[in-house]
């Protein structure tokens, strides 16, 4: 069995909410799509009962430790997938994990969940003593020591297979002793993080890397010159960093004191004398990625695919930034500029007007802060839409299963000497939805397909001053509500009469979305919001067809729509109209407005059915 330590998310967090969040979770029981998921649950500590009062309890005991932040400790058991506890095994692992830590006594909360391929129970402690209210330090400071000797008594008792990398064990006399004696003989391993990695890619990390490679050059050299020397060879370097020393494999460091406990800066000095730099005389060797399993089939092919979709990621993003800098740069130019016109005028002197002035600066500030607001709204759904179009790159063992290759992914998914038992595997978990597909092969949770055709409404005011948007989202007929709805807004879709998906609306209290299959349907969907909820004048985004296409129909409704882009500038007719009816066209926004009359030829359609208001 193994035994991680789960650290805090949000550290900003106040102890009710992450107490709070963390008891909701371990004992929801299912994973919100309809599948099992907390089998059992038990709590230890606790003068109440049921989870509301668990709740309160823990909070309650946390409070009265004022000077700590974080009272609470989050730990995961899991077994390999041959192997499954019972209830009775998992309230004596529970104790004997307590007591191993120096938890005994205090609060716990224990939840067994079967959503993932391994069996794992969530555990829950309040680190604050019941009776003295004081915060325990477990093992003085050091816990994960303390966790690798629990999981050696836990692996006793109830004789569970020993991990192949257990740091303890228990002799025949029940004493906890570690594997190979003295510490300083122990090989390290890479942190959980960079393990989790290398299980899911079968690509080495860099600090095991480290610790094969540049450990035995360090611990061996007799001078500055030959540890550089040997250390580039292999393509690493050792550099000082502030008061310590990292290792660099290419351009990823990795602490010397994770290499090896005697690579540190100072342990290096005492040996070695005062660090000497390597100079740039010194020819360091590329950096070559290498398997976990050396000679693994089909594994180059998995890591070429992978790193082509992280270069193509990685470019998209660097250009979208580059470009979002540009338009910040833009907005921030043409708001100064209008500043400037509007405020200081030829030949206007504002003495004696100062409160016409102070208003007129007000009311500026605030159509020039929803301009911006506007900007960064668009900025940060393009950025949710390159995250849709380079989902996360699918592990090994999925890349296998996806090209046919059961027998391979078996063999790597038990490479670690854990044989397939079919009468002690964990319950099944038939709910499960359907991983998809990506285009690397692999399987993943499916994300939602960036639609061709948005629009858009967020709180703005145009170039006639007024502000345009009112909230209710509304459904056309045959809408019925997603299921996995935030408590910011709702999901509607809409169905044809094969039940194929062809139009989604959501919304929240700052932007209504719609995305179509459909240049057309997007419009209709788009304008029919606007005129049951009452706006008459919209900013839009979207494709050319899009756009041209909503401004037509927006024109030719009763009463006209007035829409404009995201800077405010008119895209039809009746957005020109209604600005130079106020006096606030500008030139630029005449000649952007020049393109309205090719537009007009698009033909308009009937619209499609009633909208009614959302039920509840």
């Amino acid at each position: 069995m193994n035994i991680k330590k789960i650290k805090n998310p949000d550290r900003r967090a106040s102890k009710a909410k992450r107490i709070t969040e963390l008891i909701r979770y371990c004992l929801n029981p299912d994973d919100g799509e309809g599948a099992e998921k907390c089998v059992y649950s038990g709590a230890l500590g606790f003068l109440t009962d049921g989870r509301a009062a668990w709740t309160a309890e823990m909070i309650a005991l946390s409070e009265e430790a004022v000077r700590s932040k974080d009272t609470v400790s989050h730990f995961v058991m899991s077994w390999p997938e041959s192997e499954t506890p019972s209830k009775k095994q998992i309230d004596e692992a529970m104790a004997i994990f307590l007591r191993a830590m120096g938890f005994a006594g205090h609060q716990a909360i224990y939840a067994a969940h079967t959503d993932t391929d391994n069996f794992h129970v969530h555990v829950v402690v309040n680190r604050v003593h019941p009776e003295t209210h004081k915060m325990v330090a477990v093992n003085k400071g050091f816990d994960l020591e303390a966790i690798h000797m629990a999981i050696a008594r836990i692996d006793s008792v109830q004789g569970w297979k020993r991990s192949p990398n257990a740091r303890y064990y228990v002799d025949d006399s029940g004493t906890v002793e570690r594997v190979g004696g003295r510490r300083s003989a122990i090989r390290r391993e890479p942190g959980y993080k960079k393990q989790d990695q290398e299980n899911r890619t079968g690509e080495k990390s860099v600090e095991r890397m480290a610790i094969e490679r540049a450990a035995p050059i360090i611990l061996a050299a007799k001078s500055w010159q030959e540890l550089h020397e040997r250390l580039a060879a292999e393509g690493f370097r050792y550099e000082r960093k502030g008061s310590g020393a990292v290792v660099f494999l290419g351009d990823i460091p990795v602490k010397a004191s994770n290499v090896h406990r005697s690579a540190t800066l100072s342990k290096m000095e005492k040996r070695l004398g005062a660090f000497e730099s390597a100079g740039e005389r010194i020819e360091v060797r590329p950096r070559v990625a290498e398997p976990l399993m050396p000679g693994f089939e089909m594994w180059a092919e998995y890591n070429t695919s992978r790193k082509q979709q992280a270069s193509a990621r990685k470019s998209s993003l660097f250009e979208l930034r580059r470009r979002h800098a540009r338009e910040k740069e833009a907005l921030a130019l043409r708001q100064r500029r209008y500043r400037e016109v509007l405020l200081r005028p030829p030949g206007r002197n504002w003495r004696g007007h100062g409160v016409a002035l102070n208003a007129l600066r007000s009311v500026l500030k605030d159509e020039q802060d929803l301009e911006r607001a506007a900007l960064a709204a668009f900025h940060k759904d393009e950025r949710v839409r390159l995250a849709e179009r380079f989902p996360p790159a699918p592990s090994f063992e999925e890349f296998l299963r996806a090209r046919g290759r059961e027998d391979l992914a078996e063999r790597w998914r038990h490479r670690n000497g854990y044989e397939i038992d079919d009468t002690e595997a964990p319950p099944a978990d038939t709910g499960r939805s359907n991983p998809g597909t990506n285009h690397l092969g692999g399987s993943h949770t499916p994300a939602k397909q960036a639609s061709k055709y948005t629009f858009k409404v967020v709180p703005q005011r145009t170039l006639t001053g007024s502000t345009m948007f009112r909230i209710p989202v509304t459904v056309v007929k045959r809408m019925r509500p997603h299921d996995g709805l935030d408590r910011a807004g709702r999901h509607f879709d809409l169905f044809d009469l094969t039940g194929n998906l062809v139009a989604r609306v959501s919304g929240d209290r700052d932007q209504v979305v719609v995305d179509a299959t459909d240049v057309v349907l997007a419009a209709k969907l788009a304008l029919h919001h606007a005129a049951h909820t009452g706006w008459t004048e919209c900013w839009i985004d979207g494709d050319i067809d899009f756009r041209r296409t909503v401004a037509a129909m927006a024109d030719a409704r009763m009463p006209p729509v007035a829409i404009f882009d995201r800077a405010g500038l008119p895209l039809n007719q009746t957005a020109v109209g209604r600005a130079l009816s106020f006096g606030d066209m500008t030139e630029v926004g005449v000649l952007q407005a020049g393109g309205v009359d090719d537009w007009e030829n698009i033909e308009d359609q009937e619209y499609i059915g009633d909208v009614d208001r959302p039920r509840g």
